[in-house]
């Protein structure tokens, strides 16, 4: 094995709706080439499968724009914002990714009501101690606004 090794290397995983559509979608974090931490190349692409409704899934990964950062090895699927889409947050080496579910109503002006197709905003990046602090502060900012 060689030290830019470009095998997969999946690590965590979240099960959630990120549509609202009922059905539960998969999304898996993954590595990144050593000793770099970086996603070199799609290999280390972070993944989002849509939830076809008859047992197959589909890649979202590109259009959702949650393919990721550095070397990634966990995620929580949550409605951080309480706006009614499930948010993501991945965790990795050296940076952690809040990615918030605008759930398309800047790309296809969809309401809260319907399905989506969802797209994620890159909403914050946090890393080390004291992180859930400035997650408050940064929910409370937009509860706010």
């Amino acid at each position: 094995m060689t030290s830019q090794s470009s095998t997969a290397r999946w690590v965590g995983v979240a099960l959630l709706d990120y549509d609202n559509d009922g059905y539960l979608d998969i999304f898996f974090t993954n590595g990144a080439s050593i000793p770099g931490l970086n996603k070199s190349n799609r290999t280390f692409s972070n993944r989002l499968f849509h939830n076809n409704r008859d047992g197959t899934f589909t890649d979202v990964t590109e259009r959702a724009g949650v393919s990721g950062e550095g070397y990634s090895m966990g995620a929580a699927a949550a409605d951080y914002d309480n706006d009614g889409w499930t948010d993501l947050y991945v965790t990795g080496v050296n940076r952690n990714i809040l990615y918030h579910n605008n759930h398309d109503e800047h790309v296809h002006g969809r309401n809260r009501e319907g399905p989506s197709d969802g797209h994620f905003r890159r909403e914050e990046v946090v890393v080390g101690i004291g992180c859930v602090g400035r997650l408050r502060q940064r929910r409370a900012s937009l509860i706010s606004s």
